[in-house]
């Protein structure tokens, strides 16, 4: 995996971004996408796990790639807390999304710990 250290800055950053942060993008209004600006979401070139990837990796070496069989935006909960995110209408919505994310991004990741320990 070559984005771990960024993948652990993303779930802290969706563990604690504030209401008012994103209440304030969101501000901004249609020019200005607040998952984007506020967290890299939704977009490779923007991406923090993406922009960390060397660029002859790609997908294949990601944090989402190496801890689970699928994306960032596949099927399962992975597809459900990405579309939470992409979808949400409004900062509350947004908010309740990111703790959603992290929460996910968490447990895949003591799951694959826990498998390269026993390995």
């Amino acid at each position: 995996m070559e984005n771990k250290k960024e993948a652990l800055e993303l779930m802290r950053r969706y563990e604690t971004i504030k209401l008012k942060e994103i209440k304030e993008s969101w501000r901004k209004g249609l020019n200005v996408n607040p998952a984007q600006e506020l967290t890299g979401f939704g977009n490779q070139s923007t991406c923090t796990l993406c922009r960390a990837m060397p660029g002859e990796y790609g997908c294949g070496h990601c944090f989402w790639y190496d801890m689970s069989p699928v994306h960032c935006n596949a099927i399962g909960i992975s597809g459900e807390t990405y579309c939470n995110i992409r979808l949400a209408s409004t900062p509350i919505e947004l908010y309740h999304a990111y703790r959603a994310r992290a929460r996910y991004m968490r447990k895949v990741y003591k799951e694959w710990r826990k498998n390269e320990s026993t390995n």
